[in-house]
């Protein structure tokens, strides 16, 4: 009896174990097939369909398996209590998550456990996100089309787009600009519009993926701009831009009641903001419309830029739809022979001059350039000069201390009246305004400024310089010659309108004419014309800088490597054509600088080499041609240090 007991033991445990087996361990000997033609598909995020056949006979239903990672290779069924009938043919699984690996089994079940087939599993099976099925190499159905997104109110925003065929439903997108990228769909609809509400004021990129029957036919995502979601009522609107390879100008209109500050910002990395580089506007006309230039000062060739108009009501900014912008591509630079000049006695070596004879875009051209580091042994000095008098003159006076000199800037002939400049420290004259004055009360302008500090290091600008103080500016006020104004505030306080931070910087000696020619080595000047008026003569210049013929000119620029340029060229003799701005720009360009201003030229033009007069004092062509040794009120040039 003692016998019988333990093999009735052993029994009762092998059918304990028996029933704790898994399907697929009871099955392990079975010779039921298994379901054939097993196969699957991808509905969504969170679905998949198994599809399969059985021929045989006698099957009384199906269990249907989830293999994961985390159940392992024996998992059990998912409807262990509640089999699929025998006229199944299909199962879908829910509630999968994209990312993870899955396999999907089938076990046909006989009347008997020892009957049932071993379950039928396909290959491990990464579920696909939506950006997964639209990277799938293969055949998509169409992406929506005409993606348009609109704000209805300060916190709901309208998305539409154009239908896809094929597709069965569409699914939404959002994210703030920050964000990487999507997350799980926002909604989704099968209709080809929607509204999304609740939102607070952000910049939202909205997205539209059309889902296919099958996942992995999906389409790509349809990626609307940058939106920046705020109230529709006071926001700004661009009308309109045009670029050339000096700037970039702006039509805008304003939008709503009390506008105190408004102007563009741009960016080349996102929708920009007032944190960005921006820019005050003029005074609005009655319409509140406007146009604005974004000089190519703060602008690189080859970028592209987001550009918005602003305004602020009370304390919150409002921002219009961003339009691309770009600048035209620069000329190409001038190819001239330059020759090195021999230094006449007491003139040393770091001062060198160079001169060329040949033409210029097809024009006879001559001229001549001297360059010196003026943080060593020689210095820029910057001259006033009472009573007028030749640069030949002035040059002579220093008894061999002058190693270079060439004219100034612009000054009045009747008056002691002269463009602003900074001798030994001491800064005469306003550069505030117009240089002309008669315009000086007509709108507000930042004039170029270029020369040195105490230590000789070159430094090149546009100030507003008021009676007490100087302000320094790395981008023009961008005047629009003939448009609207900006405002003339007689103060000395600097104006938040201004294009941006106080340089903070100490000339010692430096000189103001203009207009600015070359900056950050691009050439800020062109002909295009607004009117009467070159558009790019944000200074205000007079009229007769910009002639329709090229005169002598003078010019002082900066290299990269600090060095200090002062340049002539002969103009309106048989010899030389001259140059007009935009070609001054580019041949100052041509010989390593990176700034350069325009002095004044014409008759005032001449460059001292030494005691040496080397350009000509000459003006007229043929029979007209003539001498004329202007005085001028202020000169500059290389200097022994002191």
């Amino acid at each position: 009896m003692k016998y019988l007991r333990i093999i009735a033991v052993f029994a009762l445990a092998a059918v304990l174990a028996a029933c704790g087996k898994t399907g697929e361990q009871a099955a392990a000997s079975s010779s039921r097939p298994q379901p054939t033609a097993l196969t699957f598909s991808q509905t969504d995020e969170t679905t998949v369909v198994l599809n399969w056949e059985d021929k045989a006979d006698g099957t009384v239903g199906y269990r249907v398996y989830l293999r994961t990672e985390a159940t392992g290779f024996h998992a059990p069924p998912l409807n262990i209590d509640s089999p699929l009938p025998a006229t199944a043919r299909t199962y879908t699984y829910t509630g999968l998550e994209g990312g993870k690996e899955y396999a999907f089994g089938v076990q046909a079940l006989g009347a008997t456990a020892q009957e049932h087939s071993q379950v039928a599993y396909t290959p491990q099976y990464k579920m696909l996100t939506p950006a997964d099925a639209a990277a799938i190499e293969g055949e998509h159905i169409a992406a929506p089309a005409d993606l348009t997104v609109t704000a209805t109110s300060a916190d709901a925003l309208s998305v539409s787009w154009k239908a896809s065929p094929d597709a069965v439903e569409y699914l939404v997108y959002m994210r703030t600009a920050e964000a990487a990228s999507f997350g799980a769909p926002k909604l989704r609809t099968t209709e080809t519009s929607c509204s999304i509400t609740g939102l607070s004021a952000d910049v939202y990129v909205i997205g539209v993926q059309a889902r296919a029957s099958h996942m992995a036919k999906s389409s790509a995502v349809t990626v609307a701009e940058p939106f920046r979601l705020q109230d529709p009522a006071k926001v700004p609107v661009i009308n309109s831009w045009t670029s050339t390879y000096a700037y970039v100008l702006v039509n805008y209109t304003m939008r709503g009641g009390s506008i105190p500050e408004y102007g563009l910002c741009f960016s080349d990395s996102g929708i920009p903001t007032v944190a960005d580089t921006h820019i005050w506007g003029p005074t609005l006309p009655s319409n509140k419309t406007a146009s604005q230039l974004i000089p190519n000062a703060v602008l690189e060739y080859g970028k592209e830029y987001q550009v918005c108009a602003y305004q602020r009501n009370g304390t919150e900014y409002f921002y219009s739809a961003p339009v691309t912008v770009s600048l035209k591509e620069e000329p190409e630079l001038p190819s001239f022979d330059w020759k090195k000049v021999t230094n006449p006695a007491g003139v040393p070596d770091g001062v060198e001059v160079y001169s060329t004879v040949g033409t210029n875009n097809g024009r006879p051209f001559k001229a001549w350039y001297a360059v010196a580091d003026c943080s060593k042994d020689v210095e820029l000095r910057v001259l006033g000069v009472k009573p007028l008098q030749t640069i030949d003159k002035i040059s002579e006076s220093y008894g061999g201390d002058c190693y270079v000199m060439i004219n100034g800037g612009y000054f009045d002939w009747g008056s002691d009246w002269s463009s602003p400049y900074v001798t030994d420290g001491t800064r005469v004259g306003e550069g505030y305004g117009s240089s002309r004055t008669s315009d000086a009360s007509w709108t507000l302008t930042t004039p170029g400024v270029i020369g040195v500090d105490k230590d000789g290091n070159a430094g090149a600008y546009w100030w507003s310089a008021r009676p007490s103080k100087a302000y320094y500016y790395t981008l023009p006020l961008p005047t629009y010659p003939d448009g609207a104004k900006y405002w003339y505030e007689k103060n000395d306080t600097q104006l938040s309108s201004f294009p941006g931070e106080d340089q903070k910087w100490e000339p010692y000696n430096a000189i103001s004419a203009g207009p600015m020619v070359l900056y950050n080595g691009r050439v800020v000047v062109d002909n295009s014309h607004n009117g009467d008026w070159y558009t790019t003569n944000y200074e205000l210049i007079a009229s007769d800088i910009f002639p329709g013929y090229n005169p002598d000119r003078t010019a002082i620029g900066v290299r990269e490597d600090g060095k200090i340029v002062l340049f002539v060229c002969d103009g309106r003799v048989d010899e030389s054509d001259g140059a007009s701005l935009p070609e001054l720009g580019l041949i100052m360009k041509s010989i390593g600088c990176v700034a350069a201003q325009n002095l004044d030229g014409g008759g005032s033009t001449g460059i001292m080499l030494g005691n040496q007069h080397l350009n000509t004092w000459d003006q007229g062509k043929g029979t007209s041609r003539k001498k004329e040794y202007r005085a001028v009120r202020t000169a500059l040039g290389f200097f022994k240090r002191r």
